[in-house]
């Protein structure tokens, strides 16, 4: 932010690598690739909480969501808007579905639209930052 950013996207792809057993070496020829999906989601929202309690732009959290479940944990860390990627390869209604299960939440809930869940985790987290 002090230096001109308007918005921070956060989460996504970590490095992971592999190894291969029978060749006995690492399995991919850069040694690292980018690991996706729906593994790297706790990975992802604890770096939106983390940086959301650090700056004051927007952030955008992605990194495995594959639910609305997952975009509603996004949103209560303190993210003000949600990506979705790699599960878009298995379920290209994805999109439609999130937003569904969102707005029957915050309805269920009494909460009148999606930015009154940004960073409501944070504002009923009792104790402080805990690791």
């Amino acid at each position: 932010a002090r230096e001109g950013a308007d918005a921070v996207v956060c989460g996504n792809t970590w490095l992971a690598m592999a190894m291969d057993l029978q060749k006995r070496r690492p399995a991919f020829q850069r040694v690292v690739a980018g690991l996706s999906g729906p593994a790297v989601f706790p990975l992802a929202l604890r770096t939106v909480w983390e940086v959301c309690g650090a700056v004051s732009i927007p952030v955008i959290g992605c990194g495995g969501v594959a639910s609305w479940e997952d975009a509603a944990a996004m949103l209560l860390a303190g993210a003000s808007a949600v990506e979705v990627g790699s599960a878009l390869f298995t379920d290209f209604d994805l999109p439609r579905k999130i937003a569904d299960g969102l707005m029957k939440y915050t309805a269920a809930a009494g909460i009148e639209s999606l930015s009154g869940l940004v960073g409501l985790g944070r504002k009923n987290h009792e104790g402080g930052e805990r690791r």
